[in-house]
Protein backbone atom coordinates (compact mmCIF):
# COMPACT_ATOMS: atom_id res chain seq x y z
CA UNK A 1 0.00 0.00 0.00
CA UNK A 2 2.36 2.27 0.50
CA UNK A 3 4.88 1.79 -2.37
CA UNK A 4 1.40 2.62 -4.08
CA UNK A 5 0.98 5.67 -2.31
CA UNK A 6 4.66 6.77 -3.53
CA UNK A 7 4.30 5.84 -6.72
CA UNK A 8 1.06 7.81 -6.97
CA UNK A 9 2.79 10.78 -5.84
CA UNK A 10 5.74 10.55 -7.61
CA UNK A 11 4.18 10.12 -11.37
CA UNK A 12 0.49 10.63 -11.27
CA UNK A 13 -0.03 13.68 -9.36
CA UNK A 14 2.61 15.80 -11.60
CA UNK A 15 1.71 14.54 -14.75
CA UNK A 16 -2.12 15.57 -13.57
CA UNK A 17 -0.88 18.97 -12.97
CA UNK A 18 1.32 19.03 -16.28
CA UNK A 19 -1.98 18.11 -18.20
CA UNK A 20 -4.16 20.53 -16.56
CA UNK A 21 -1.77 23.23 -17.13
CA UNK A 22 -1.43 21.96 -21.39
CA UNK A 23 -5.51 21.50 -21.45
CA UNK A 24 -5.45 25.37 -19.87
CA UNK A 25 -2.99 26.95 -22.00
CA UNK A 26 -4.78 25.30 -25.11
CA UNK A 27 -7.92 26.60 -24.59
CA UNK A 28 -6.90 29.94 -24.28
CA UNK A 29 -6.24 30.48 -20.84
CA UNK A 30 -3.45 32.27 -18.91
CA UNK A 31 -2.46 32.36 -15.54
CA UNK A 32 -2.88 35.67 -13.93
CA UNK A 33 -0.39 36.33 -11.09
CA UNK A 34 -2.07 39.80 -9.94
CA UNK A 35 -5.28 37.75 -9.04
CA UNK A 36 -3.36 35.96 -6.34
CA UNK A 37 -5.39 36.36 -2.76
CA UNK A 38 -3.19 38.06 0.00
CA UNK A 39 -1.57 34.76 1.92
CA UNK A 40 -2.56 32.44 -0.33
CA UNK A 41 0.01 32.48 -2.96
CA UNK A 42 -0.66 28.62 -3.93
CA UNK A 43 -3.82 29.58 -5.72
CA UNK A 44 -3.30 30.78 -9.17
CA UNK A 45 -6.25 32.34 -11.23
CA UNK A 46 -6.54 31.72 -14.53
CA UNK A 47 -8.47 33.67 -17.00
CA UNK A 48 -9.50 33.31 -20.72
CA UNK A 49 -9.65 37.89 -20.86
CA UNK A 50 -6.37 40.04 -20.80
CA UNK A 51 -8.86 42.61 -19.25
CA UNK A 52 -9.90 40.18 -16.05
CA UNK A 53 -6.78 40.13 -14.81
CA UNK A 54 -5.92 43.35 -12.66
CA UNK A 55 -4.79 44.17 -9.13
CA UNK A 56 -7.81 43.87 -7.17
CA UNK A 57 -8.49 46.28 -4.23
CA UNK A 58 -10.68 43.96 -2.41
CA UNK A 59 -12.46 40.82 -2.72
CA UNK A 60 -15.92 40.03 -2.13
CA UNK A 61 -18.59 36.35 -1.96
CA UNK A 62 -15.72 33.42 -1.71
CA UNK A 63 -12.96 35.38 -2.74
CA UNK A 64 -14.24 37.35 -5.96
CA UNK A 65 -12.02 40.25 -6.81
CA UNK A 66 -13.52 43.59 -7.06
CA UNK A 67 -11.77 46.85 -8.21
CA UNK A 68 -13.11 50.61 -8.22
CA UNK A 69 -13.41 51.95 -11.87
CA UNK A 70 -14.38 56.15 -11.47
CA UNK A 71 -17.29 55.40 -9.09
CA UNK A 72 -18.28 52.40 -9.84
CA UNK A 73 -17.18 48.93 -8.21
CA UNK A 74 -16.48 46.24 -10.48
CA UNK A 75 -16.42 42.32 -9.30
CA UNK A 76 -15.37 39.49 -11.29
CA UNK A 77 -17.28 35.84 -10.43
CA UNK A 78 -14.19 33.60 -10.41
CA UNK A 79 -15.20 30.47 -8.78
CA UNK A 80 -16.33 28.59 -12.34
CA UNK A 81 -20.17 29.03 -11.81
Amino acid sequence: MMYLSVKTIIYIVPAIMILTTLTLLNRGYTPCPKLLISGSAWQLFWVNDKNACFKPTRYINDHWPCKMIGNQEVCIQVDGR
